[in-house]
């Protein structure tokens, strides 16, 4: 917690910085008028004919080496900022970008003092022409109209306004996300009290709550939705939905409003073509603002996540939609500036310039990554796909610094750099302090193993719930890394695997092969995942399935043995499994319940007595569990009966025991008819989980006068 909450000061005075006021990096306001008259001038005096031969090609060598054109100049910047009733202050501030201009030409010419900019401008007045003639050779000061310099003043005005509403709109995306979870934030800081506890009895609110916050969008969210075998993925919550929806209106609008164009098509020669300029610069600097949060989303110490308590599995569903958008927007930047630049025949010459080339490839290496962050990519080849979105997103901030180098932008790119270090050393540092113990691996059932790991110390922390990821130091899987949840034993913690395919049947192979034992260095990266206060809730129930027993297993114990200060709870336990082999991970801990006053229910949605054999007392040590092939080797008949009687006798005095699957609506309908509020907290396999989430919300609309919370520790990505 302590190096999370340094990680927080940090991302908050990485921001700051970055964002704000009198840093360098942050791209400067663009409509400014010590700006907009300077290019307005200089385009409008570059178009006259002046009697001067020069010897640089640069666009700027007329106005910056020759007298009268440069003596004109500072006129008509001063006249611009005059006319907009501005002061000698900001024309002053002009010289910056007069040197700007002129240090194009040559870093000579550029070097301009604020002395000579007055002399110039004073002996341009001395010898002034107030009215010359469109094609007159000219080798003397002019002025402007003032008529026409509103109208250049304006061109350039619009055009860098577009530029700063841009930037602007991109800072409002941001603010939605980070105020509603400030919201959150706020509500979950309340805790349970007795305020807290009073809005959840609220039936209107409770309603709102039952129809759009807790349930599914589509009856599914853990479990994915597959529409033949290659669309697949996860559809988010309805509450996430909401906010997902609300973006994606706040998006729109923030791409089509306020544009401002010049009738007098002075900057560019047409309507369609400023449409298409202003329309791709609104769609790019818009598409950068999306990185900061992208990354910020994508990262497992999340400052946002200990704020809200949103689970990792959101912040993922928000780091797809704000990066699908970020191409969506890519794509139409490249598009706008294609019709740009064929309408202002430039297609050719653009095609050779340097920013433009990394432009497409970085629009190239965004598309690619959107294609293979697909359901089907992330859900069979996830490993493969991680490492390969991270080397892409690397080249593709890469493009992108090279694309915008010299006009500014910069920030929207060093501030997720940053946070994507600062992450990654966060985590390293977690690694290194729990250190790279050496694990045992058993085998407690055909699919079931059963992993042991000593803690660098009995005092590290592990609250009821957190979950670690798992890199296992073999060879071949060194690379990846797994959630799972652990049930922290005191000097060690314990995981339940349940086999599948990939890493899991890999390990279940090597253990098989290694005698039914193995041990092998893991190294443990955590402990994740926020805590619900249960302990503020008169009625507490666990709902676990499968491999999601360790954390509501956790909490029952906790709850429970703190008989002084939770007695008077009412806390019911509910496993489903499919045999008795998944509880011999946990039978100590389920043992520590015969004490408590905890209602323990488990199910066995396979027969009961099928698997009993392989169980060994639920009172023993967690060092006295025997190796699968040893037990099927040595057990004679009468050990065999014997254990299972044992077994039968223990499940009897700790737990009502049944056949099949539960009945998850009247469990819930019951514990919220009891006297007081009700906490529910689920966690198992992904129908399971959206099972009770569903009922969960449909119960909390029909009670909607009872104090109802439901708590999610599944994780799903």
């Amino acid at each position: 917690m302590e190096s999370s909450l340094k990680y927080c000061l940090l991302l908050l005075l990485i921001f700051n910085l970055v964002f704000g006021d009198g840093i360098p990096l942050r791209t400067s306001k663009k409509d400014v008028w010590e700006h907009n008259a300077v290019v307005a001038c200089a385009a409008h005096l570059n178009k006259l004919r002046w009697e001067f031969e020069h010897e640089h090609r640069a666009y700027y060598s007329l106005i910056c080496e020759y007298e009268p054109a440069f003596g004109s100049w500072a006129t008509c910047i001063k006249d611009i900022i005059y006319d907009r009733n501005l002061n000698r202050n900001v024309f002053n501030k002009s010289l910056t970008s007069v040197q700007q201009l002129c240090s194009y030409v040559s870093l000579q010419v550029g070097n301009i003092s604020l002395q000579q900019f007055h002399d110039s401008l004073d002996n341009a007045t001395l010898n002034l022409h107030e009215s010359y003639e469109e094609d007159e050779l000219l080798k003397y000061p002019v002025r402007v109209p003032k008529k026409l310099r509103f109208e250049i003043g304006d061109s350039y005005h619009y055009y860098s306004k577009n530029l700063d509403l841009s930037n602007s709109f991109g800072l409002i995306i941001l603010h939605y996300f980070l105020e509603i979870m400030l919201m959150v934030g706020f509500l979950k800081f309340l805790n349970y009290n007795t305020f807290k506890l009073s809005l959840l009895r609220i039936r209107f609110n409770n309603y709102i709550r039952g129809k759009f916050f807790i349930p599914t969008l589509f009856k599914t969210h853990a479990e994915h939705f597959t529409f033949n075998r290659y669309i697949t993925g996860i559809l988010p919550t309805r509450f996430e939905s909401l906010l997902i929806l609300g973006y994606l209106i706040l998006h729109f609008i923030l791409l089509t409003i306020k544009f401002e164009f010049d009738p007098f098509n002075i900057v560019f020669a047409s309507k369609p073509i400023q449409i298409a300029r202003y329309f791709g610069d609104r769609t790019g600097i818009i598409a950068f603002a999306h990185f900061p949060l992208i990354i910020l989303f994508s990262t497992r110490t999340n400052l946002l996540e200990y704020l809200t308590s949103f689970n990792y599995s959101s912040f993922i569903m928000y780091h797809k939609w704000m990066g699908r958008i970020m191409v969506f927007d890519s794509i139409l930047h490249g598009m706008s500036y294609t019709v740009y630049s064929i309408l202002n025949k430039s297609f050719v010459s653009s095609n050779k310039l340097a920013f433009w080339r990394y432009g497409i490839l970085a629009l190239a290496i965004a598309v690619i990554m959107c294609i293979f962050s697909v359901g089907f990519f992330r859900r069979h080849y996830y490993e493969t796909f991680l490492y390969t979105h991270i080397i892409l997103a690397i080249i593709f901030f890469h493009l992108c610094w090279n694309h915008v180098k010299d006009i500014g932008w910069k920030e929207w790119i060093v501030v997720p750099i940053y946070i994507w270090l600062t992450e990654r050393i966060i985590r390293l540092f977690r690694v290194v302090i729990f250190g790279f113990p050496m694990s045992t691996i058993r085998r407690v059932g055909d699919d079931i193993l059963m992993v042991t790991v000593p803690k660098p110390k009995s005092d590290f922390k592990i609250e009821s719930g957190q979950y670690f990821f798992v890199y296992f130091l073999d060879t071949l899987i060194f690379w990846q890394s797994h959630p799972f949840t652990v049930i922290d034993l005191g000097d060690e913690v314990r995981i339940g695997i349940l086999v599948k395919d990939g890493l899991t049947k890999y390990l279940k192979n090597k253990v098989v092969n290694a005698g039914g034992r193995l041990d092998m260095r893991v190294a443990l990266e955590g402990p994740y995942g926020h805590l619900p206060k249960l302990n503020d809730f008169d009625n507490i129930l666990l709902l676990a399935g499968g491999s999601g027993i360790p954390g509501p297993l956790a909490h029952a114990i906790e709850l429970g043995e703190n008989n002084d200060e939770y007695s008077n709870k009412n806390i019911h336990l509910v496993m489903v499994v499919r045999n008795s082999s998944f509880l011999k991970v946990y039978g100590p801990q389920l043992a520590r319940l015969k004490e408590t006053n905890v209602e323990v229910s488990i199910y066995f949605t396979r027969d009961i007595h099928s698997s009993l054999i392989e169980l060994d007392d639920l009172s023993n040590e967690p060092n006295r569990y025997q190796d699968d092939a040893n037990t099927d080797n040595k057990n004679s008949l009468n050990d065999i009966i014997s254990t299972t009687e044992l077994m039968e006798m223990t499940l009897a005095d700790l737990a009502l025991t049944k056949n099949g699957r539960p009945d998850i609506r009247g469990i819930i309908e019951n514990s919220i008819l009891l006297d007081g509020s009700l906490g529910i907290v689920c966690c198992g396999p992904p129908k399971f989980v959206d099972q009770t989430r569903n009922i969960s919300a449909e119960l909390v609309a029909l009670y909607n006068y009872r104090a109802v919370e439901y708590f999610e520790e599944y994780q799903c990505w």
